[in-house]
């Protein structure tokens, strides 16, 4: 069965060689995992979230509450410049009489 040589050098292995022998055996046993394992597992939060639109933005650098909205000349230069190309809050077109000539 075993000889002398093998018993020696089976006892005077350390562990980290050990380790070493089985994780070759087992690689060599054992198939890889292979793919994405989470492939086809919905997420609640896949999609990145949206952030401020550049109008959310100018109200808070003019530091504008919602009651100050319709009254404030800067913000509706702006939306009259930018209703085009940008979100605008259909109330604010709305209260001044203002339509987007496309679909956003």
């Amino acid at each position: 069965m075993f000889n002398v040589h093998d018993v020696t050098s089976f006892i005077t292995t350390t562990p980290k060689t050990c380790r070493l022998i089985l994780d070759q055996i087992q690689s060599n046993c054992v198939p890889k995992k292979r793919g994405n394992p989470n492939w086809g597992k919905g997420e609640v939060n896949t999609l990145p979230s949206a952030g401020a639109s550049s109008c959310e933005d100018l109200v808070k650098k003019l530091c504008l509450s919602p009651v100050e909205y319709e009254s404030s000349i800067q913000l509706k230069e702006w939306v009259r410049k930018n209703k085009d190309q940008k979100y605008v809050p259909l109330n604010l077109l709305h209260a001044w009489g203002l339509e987007v000539k496309g679909d956003l």
